[in-house]
């Protein structure tokens, strides 16, 4: 349903440029002003509708609303074509937890990067595009990220195992704000297995992210029991503080987390 003032919302661009068309009616070059404004003014009449249109399928997938999804792709299948900061509309649903609409757009056949199929654990996908472009195994997404941090954060091990298995760059971070390496990606969603996996393959256990946070840091803000187990037996540093002064060992007490404490001291002490 079109909202009450959307017909006053398309009129005013017209009356804009008969305005403006009237003004400029002595100048000898009337005839072209006219053609230009009408043009422009008619191109963000229809930029303003499309954008409109765009803004509801965008927030329809942050919603998990597949009905409006589906609905505007029947009337505009091009809006498979969106990007938001460079981020497919599939790409987008999956970080938004949209489970709905990424079926939606999967039932569409839509052809899969190696980002896209890392993050939803596409493993065929994942194959296929490798073998089609080995080089894309350490490149960057449009939002920063590796494939082997996207399936780590995303809890694909079979991902990561088969990306480290062709030689896939463990420490590198993402090119974006918050610098975080796969490790970090796999302890930021308690995926233990992934991170032992990593830390197996050379991860850097004491590497920092955005605000000098290093995994353990994170780890122990968490309360990941298990996870603060495996990175201090495997190294990570229970006095390096982040950017504001932070080790872990003071959020643990902050946090009075005892097990934690325990855990850290005893495996320091040794």
């Amino acid at each position: 349903m079109r909202s009450a003032n959307f017909g006053y919302a398309q009129s005013y661009p017209q009356i804009l440029c008969i305005t403006l068309c009237i003004t400029l009616w002595k100048s000898e070059k009337i005839f072209a002003c006219s053609v230009v404004i009408a043009r422009d003014c008619e191109e963000k009449r229809w930029r303003n509708v499309d954008m409109n249109q765009e803004e509801r399928f965008i927030e329809a997938i942050k919603t998990n609303d597949h009905a409006v999804v589906k609905d505007s792709l029947q009337i505009e299948p091009g809006l498979m074509e969106v990007k938001l900061n460079g981020i497919s509309p599939l790409m987008l649903s999956v970080y938004y937890g949209a489970r709905d609409v990424t079926a939606v757009f999967l039932s569409r056949g839509v052809e899969l990067n190696l980002f896209e199929a890392s993050a939803l654990g596409q493993h065929d996908s994942v194959l296929r595009e490798l073998d089609c472009d080995s080089a894309a195994l350490n490149a960057y997404s449009a939002d920063g990220f590796t494939a082997l941090g996207l399936s780590a954060f995303f809890g694909h091990e079979d991902i990561a195992r088969e990306l480290l298995k062709r030689g896939a760059a463990v420490d590198v971070p993402s090119k974006n704000a918050m610098r975080v390496a796969p490790l970090h990606s796999a302890v930021a969603h308690q995926h233990t297995r992934i991170a032992e996996l990593l830390l197996a393959h050379g991860a850097n256990v004491n590497l920092t992210q955005q605000d000098g946070y290093t995994p353990l840091l994170e780890a122990v803000e968490n309360g990941q029991h298990e996870m603060v187990q495996l990175l201090v037996a495997h190294g990570a540093d229970i006095h390096q503080a982040s950017e504001r002064g932070v080790t872990p060992l003071q959020m643990a007490e902050t946090m009075k987390r005892d097990d934690l404490l325990q855990i850290m001291r005893e495996t320091h002490a040794q």
